[in-house]
């Protein structure tokens, strides 16, 4: 019996099954224990079987959140101006290129219940014309629910944030803004605005 236990877990934790088990979900993982408790000689080892299913099933449902990232939402409600959700991602990216914001020199966002980690990808008209600007955010705004910013730039990532009232940046060489707003792991605000305008060099 014991012989038997043991084939049947190695049978189960094969990696195939577990390739199975991520691809096609939760309900191949009941099939397979119906289809194992009628095999098997005793009612324990088809037990183990079904437990040992959900713990992996668990364990691989917890790594894929950990590490999905999403895409903020907007809700514009005026010209240059919208209400930013990250619905509480760890890692929140909102990418302006194609949108009207890129027709924009001044914007203003409200990043509603600003938790974990939010990345825009700012893009002006000057991008578009290939021409070198100024970012000035609002910086004395954004502290208030921001704990760090980061630029970004090939997956390079510098500290830019500062005590004073005005962060000023350079465009990079693509002629773009990649800031990283890290929030709190805790929600501590009902929101915070971030506030932005684009000048020509």
């Amino acid at each position: 019996m014991g012989s038997q236990l043991s084939e049947s877990l190695c049978d189960y934790v094969h990696l195939d099954a577990l390739l199975y088990f991520t691809l096609k979900g939760f309900y191949p993982c009941i099939i397979s224990f119906i289809h194992s408790f009628i095999h098997s000689q005793t009612v324990i080892s088809a037990i183990i079987m079904f437990l040992a299913v959900i713990i992996a099933y668990l364990c691989i449902v917890v790594k894929s959140e950990a590490t999905d990232s999403c895409q903020a939402r907007i809700s514009s409600f005026a010209q240059c101006t919208a209400t930013v959700m990250t619905d509480g991602c760890e890692d929140s990216i909102l990418n302006l290129k194609d949108t009207k914001f890129v027709n924009c020199d001044s914007v203003r966002f409200f990043w509603s219940y600003p938790l974990h980690n939010l990345t825009i990808n700012i893009v002006s008209s000057f991008t578009v014309e290939k021409k070198p600007s100024i970012l000035y955010l609002e910086n004395h705004e954004v502290r208030a629910g921001v704990n760090n910013i980061f630029r970004i730039y090939k997956n390079q990532e510098t500290d830019v944030t500062t005590s004073d009232d005005t962060l000023v940046q350079d465009s990079d060489a693509d002629y773009l803004y990649i800031l990283k707003f890290v929030g709190p792991q805790k929600l501590q605000r009902y929101g915070v605005n971030i506030n932005w305008e684009v000048h020509q060099q």
